[in-house]
């Protein structure tokens, strides 16, 4: 057994008690009372009303808040540009002059070649009213041959004909056409828009340095936004651009009038996900079906279709990833939601505004991030992107816990509160190990054993 010697301490004159009392248990502490005023189906309902007002407010504002959104995420493309330039002590006055010009451009561009596609379909589709007439009159006799009768055909296209067809069809592009070169106010507020912006741009790094300071995670997700609107615009640009070379060609093989009108339009409706690929689809196949027959607008179909596929569903993501950062459901689903809300502006930055409400809502917010599970593609947990992450996590033992080292390697530790056997000390001598960081260790008293 272990000895134990009673007397006083050497130095003190203080006597030692042979049997000391244990310390008493700590109280435990009390339960930190709930922070949360109101239940959660309370504050989802408060939530989700305030999200109504807001956004009943934007759709309220759309001429304003669209053209607005459009400028900002143009200037993002090319601040990196401008950083550059300044880097190379460019003048200030001749990098906001150069950025100004290239937006305009991209702009004006982007508008004129969306109302020559309109303006062209609006001019030839008349001159196609007698062949459209013929393949009506042809589809008639084809259904009365099958025994459908030609009362019965008669009551189901009444009030439907070649005529009201063409001329429900030419009204339509006539106003859009319209629509076009009258949105002067919205040009003349983007163009605003985007100077002041481009001024603003060259002092945008320092500027976010300074608010991260108090709202980094905040910044942190508005820098992964600009990234990857700024990735998602080029990509976009660069391989509709590609496929619209593509399309071009095909239909000048196959013959189509137009051909690089139409390029021009399946340019500009890349832009537009989902129903782009449509939209930039129905003029040229309704031109060569009623130019060259049913196959070639067959061919044109088929052509259009593989060529996006191939592209921007094969090729795309073996260079760039997933550029949306979206899953498929939710990127429809952003089209109508903003076309809704900002209109038909909506439909363009449809991808570019559901990024920003969830860069502001879900990225900036670490208990809000496990959204991305179910909205975005990258959606690995925390602990998994980080590096060593899964590698480097505690274990506790019965008699000890195991330090956690980046490898295989994991040294035993005692837990706080335990005891550990000193080598070398009588057979039921103990010591007590260090509790707390480093510097803690507790030597026994000199000449005494426990």
């Amino acid at each position: 057994m272990a000895s134990v010697v009673s007397g006083s301490v050497p130095g003190t004159g203080a006597d030692v008690d042979p049997h000391p009392q244990a310390p008493s248990p700590a109280t435990p502490p009390a339960e930190a009372p709930s922070t949360r005023a109101l239940p959660r189906p309370v504050v989802v309902l408060i939530g989700g009303a305030a999200l109504v007002v807001v956004l009943a407010g934007v759709q309220q504002l759309q001429s304003l808040v669209g053209p607005a959104f459009l400028a900002f995420t143009l200037v993002l493309i090319i601040t990196p540009a401008q950083q550059w330039l300044l880097r190379h002590r460019v003048p200030a006055v001749v990098v906001v002059v150069a950025s100004i010009l290239v937006l305009y451009a991209v702009i004006l561009g982007l508008l004129a070649a969306l109302a020559i596609s309109v303006a062209a379909l609006v001019r030839v589709l008349p001159s196609y009213f007698g062949t459209f007439e013929t393949y009506y009159t042809d589809a008639q006799a084809q259904l009365e041959r099958i025994g459908v009768s030609g009362q019965l055909i008669n009551d189901a296209v009444s009030q439907v004909s070649p005529s009201s067809i063409f001329g429900f069809a030419t009204t339509f592009l006539q106003q859009l056409l319209s629509g076009l070169t009258s949105v002067t106010t919205v040009v003349v507020l983007l163009a605003v828009i985007v100077l002041f912006l481009v001024v603003d741009a060259l002092t945008a790094p320092q500027r976010l340095a300074a608010a991260k300071v108090s709202h980094g995670p905040l910044m942190e997700a508005m820098l992964g936004f600009t990234a990857g609107v700024r990735r998602y615009w080029l990509v976009t640009t660069v391989f509709g651009a590609v496929v619209a070379a593509l399309d071009v060609g095909a239909l000048l093989l196959l013959g189509v009038p137009l051909a690089l009108t139409w390029g021009l339009l399946a340019f500009i409706t890349n832009y537009i996900p989902n129903v782009g690929f449509v939209l930039g689809l129905v003029p040229p196949a309704l031109i060569a079906v009623l130019e060259g027959g049913l196959v070639d607008g067959i061919l044109v179909v088929v052509v259009y279709s593989v060529l996006n596929v191939v592209i921007q569903t094969i090729i795309q993501p073996r260079f760039t990833g997933d550029a949306v950062g979206l899953t498929a459901t939710v990127a429809f689903l952003s089209l109508l939601f903003w076309a809704v809300v900002l209109g038909p502006l909506g439909a363009l930055l449809a991808i570019p505004a559901t990024s920003f409400v969830k860069a502001v809502l879900v990225d900036a917010d670490p208990s809000a991030r496990w959204i991305n599970a179910f909205v975005a593609t990258d959606y690995a947990g925390e602990d998994e992107q980080r590096p060593g992450g899964s590698q480097e996590r505690e274990h506790h033992g019965a008699k000890g816990r195991r330090r956690a080292l980046p490898e295989d390697g994991a040294e035993t530790v005692p837990a706080r509160g335990e005891e550990l056997e000193q080598p070398g000390a009588p057979e039921d001598t103990v010591v007590p190990h260090a509790i707390g960081g480093g510097g803690d260790d507790v030597d026994p008293p000199s000449g005494h054993d426990r």
